[in-house]
């Protein structure tokens, strides 16, 4: 059915989204190489086409076609994986457009634009990992330049998987160390005088309407989470959360040490702990800055993201159950916002062994909050059977 399959799409690609998104799936699971050809002229014509003028708000998805048709071709020609699919993608990620373009004609929210991924540059990333290319320069400027913020909303501890494609992508590169030199130099490392190129496209932000872009520093901390995973950085990322901690509150302060916390959790770095700790024993809670007057959707003063439930992840992530201490004494104190005692629950369930039990348990019994005493029952379920992740 391949040649079928091919002559349809030639003919038909621009009527029926879903049927060419389909045919265009199958000829890439069937690694179909003599549909390269197609699936190219697709691709090309709809990766920078203009959708034109929404018939209704944008929101319900009139602007998306020529974007899921450029991805969909993207997609089977990593599937195809041959040398010829690959230069085709290889030189069209830096010629594309703006990511939040992309996101905007798929129907995002103009306030959230910046804040979503975009299904193109996903799936280019995603043949990149699959065919284990080695891209240039200039994709991984438009690779890092094309990693979303999201300041308006929850944030994960945890990269996810457009992130992990991105460190993937960077670091096979050969480049992944020039880019966590011109991040770090954006923090203020004096050790690293990065390129002119890797500098701007380390410090460029997404925009973001509802809650402005992030500045230079936040940005570079960002991308320090998203592309490091060589331990060998995690003493200046270190110095860097110590600069960043000792300034005065403000919304710099909480991103960028947000950000490496999360890093640092990530590199499972056994001599951040006692950073670590220290940031959860010795720095303000977030209820010493005072409460919101309700009904207000926030709860606390205090300049978010909350840096201090990311230092609260990472111990768990780590796994020193030097920190188990402290972690019950932060569940304990209310002082601590919620996202921080919830962060230090998901660290006990990590690090908690049988001696833990009998004082889960009672903390558990008549926990207040839902979600912490969740969180809680299941380090003591954990603890009971033995199945913990502490460091040997």
């Amino acid at each position: 059915g391949k040649a079928a399959l091919r002559e349809y799409l030639k003919e038909h690609h621009n009527e029926n989204l879903r049927i060419a998104i389909a045919a265009m799936r199958a000829l890439g699971s069937l690694q179909d190489a003599e549909a390269v050809g197609v699936l190219t002229e697709i691709f090309k014509e709809n990766m920078r086409k203009d959708p034109g003028k929404a018939a209704d708000l944008h929101e319900l998805g009139w602007q998306q076609k020529p974007v899921h048709l450029a991805a969909a071709a993207a997609e089977a020609l990593g599937r195809i994986g041959t040398p010829a699919a690959q230069g085709v993608l290889t030189e069209a990620l830096p010629k594309l457009l703006d990511f939040w373009q992309y996101t905007h004609w798929s129907g995002d929210h103009t306030w959230l634009m910046g804040c979503h991924s975009s299904v193109l540059h996903y799936r280019i990333l995603e043949a990149f990992d699959s065919m284990e290319t080695t891209v240039g320069r200039p994709g991984v400027l438009a690779a890092l330049r094309a990693v979303p913020i999201d300041t308006d909303r929850g944030l994960l501890y945890e990269t996810d998987a457009y992130e992990n494609l991105t460190a993937r992508v960077v670091n096979r590169s050969g480049l992944g160390g020039s880019v966590m030199e011109a991040c770090l130099a954006a923090l203020g490392d004096t050790d690293f005088e990065p390129a002119d190129d890797l500098k701007a496209a380390a410090a460029a932000s997404p925009p973001a309407v509802s809650v402005k872009p992030h500045d230079p520093e936040s940005r570079a901390a960002e991308l320090v989470s998203v592309v490091c995973t060589d331990a060998r950085y995690a003493a200046p990322i270190r110095r860097a959360f110590e600069r960043y901690r000792a300034m005065a509150p403000s919304r710099k302060r909480s991103w960028v040490c947000f950000y490496l916390g999360r890093c640092l959790g990530k590199l499972r770095d056994a001599g951040s702990v006692e950073m670590l700790v220290s940031c959860l024993k010795d720095d303000a809670t977030e209820a010493s800055f005072g409460l919101e007057d309700q009904p207000n959707v926030f709860v606390y003063k205090a300049m978010t993201p909350f840096y201090r439930a990311a230092a609260a992840d990472a111990l768990g992530r780590i796994g020193d159950v030097k920190a188990v201490a402290t972690l019950f004494d932060v569940v304990k104190d209310f002082d601590n916002a919620l996202s921080v005692r919830h962060a230090a629950a998901g660290s006990l369930a990590l690090l908690c062994g049988p001696e833990h039990s009998a004082q889960l348990r009672t903390l558990a019994a008549d926990y207040p909050e839902v979600s912490v005493r969740r969180a809680l029952l299941e380090a003591l379920d954990k603890a009971g059977s033995g199945r913990i992740a502490r460091a040997r």
